[in-house]
């Protein structure tokens, strides 16, 4: 397991939270049955070890879902009646038709984590390495190096839970599957050989599955 920031106050304590980042490598695979395509599905693998940023004081994880007015046919003609009769009064009376809402869709779950680098023994190692090393996971590998026969790998996923320091999962966020699809460094000095001695980082998830009431059940450590 790597700690970020790797004081050994922080690990050992319950009373601090941490994000815990498991790389995994993804695969695609398409299901047939009878000969015919009926989907294609995800798998993944664990690589690596596990990525602990300590949490900041406060942290938002969003999960939208969209209502619209259920408009059919005869919502449509009243509609229409409404408006006529404003027409034909010819004056400041509204008429509006009000109908029930009905669920359309769900966003899939978003979660931006704000972590703070800030160096103690070795610049490099505390600060930079980390950014690095997310950046590396985040972007797909290049296979080949031609301009035409270019191929290009998936990028990793990963498991994103929140931890004690001693491993321990807790249900606040956890989400077993999830893209990386930002990551915003923000480099600050004073600088240390060259290095910066403080970062702050910004890293955004997205969870590959449909958001639905099961995508809170807690997830299993795999």
């Amino acid at each position: 397991m790597k700690f970020y920031p790797s004081h050994s106050r922080y690990g050992n304590n319950n009373n601090y939270l941490f994000f815990r980042i498991q790389p995994k490598k993804l695969r695609y695979e398409t299901k047939v049955r009878e000969g015919f395509n009926v989907g294609t599905l995800h798998s993944t693998e664990i690589i690596g070890d596990p990525i602990f940023f300590l949490a900041p004081m406060e942290f938002q994880a969003t999960a939208s879902h969209e209502w619209q007015p259920l408009t059919n046919v005869i919502n449509r003609m009243k509609e229409i009646m409404a408006t006529s009769a404003q027409e034909w009064e010819m004056g400041s009376t509204r008429h509006k038709v009000d109908t029930s809402l009905i669920y359309q869709d769900s966003n899939r779950r978003e979660i931006e984590i704000m972590v703070n680098l800030a160096v103690h023994s070795d610049a490099k190692s505390d600060v930079v390495d980390p950014v690095d090393e997310m950046r590396r996971y985040a972007a797909p590998e290049r296979v080949g190096t031609g301009h035409i026969h270019t191929e290009v790998k998936n990028p990793h996923v990963f498991q994103v839970d929140t931890a004690l320091g001693n491993g321990t999962i807790l249900p606040i966020i956890n989400i077993k599957t999830a893209v990386l699809h930002g990551v915003l460094p923000n480099f600050k000095g004073p600088y240390i050989n060259g290095y910066p001695s403080h970062c702050e980082l910004s890293l955004s998830f997205r969870d590959m599955d449909p958001l639905s009431e099961q995508s809170y059940n807690r997830v299993s450590v795999e």
